[in-house]
């Protein structure tokens, strides 16, 4: 039970500008997980990756959308209803981005 721990700390340190930091912790979740074989972690880790792929500047776009489109399919592997809706709100909210930026 480490890893949410570990992605809701990434999130902290993202939120407080420290995106370096965050990106470590997600890679230290992502080690812990693969370790322990708790592949119900991995979606999480993986949504955390596109926030903070969205955070980069300059933003990136096209890597947030595959980490958002990994964990969502992680998720769905795993019949993880929560975690794929949680997933797809982030990617609809990217596409609804991308669309204003474009537009």
């Amino acid at each position: 039970m480490l890893c949410p721990f570990l992605v809701a700390q990434a999130d902290t340190e993202l939120h407080q500008g420290h995106i370096d930091q965050a990106e470590a912790t997600l890679a230290d979740t992502l080690d812990v997980a693969t370790k322990r074989g708790e592949p119900i972690w991995l979606s999480g880790v993986l949504r955390a990756k596109g926030d903070l792929a969205l955070s980069r500047t300059p933003v990136m776009l096209a890597a947030a959308k595959q980490f958002y489109e990994q964990s969502l399919a992680t998720a769905r592997d795993l019949k993880a209803a929560s975690l794929e809706l949680q997933t797809a709100i982030r990617l609809a909210k990217l596409w609804c981005k991308h669309r204003c930026l474009t537009a």
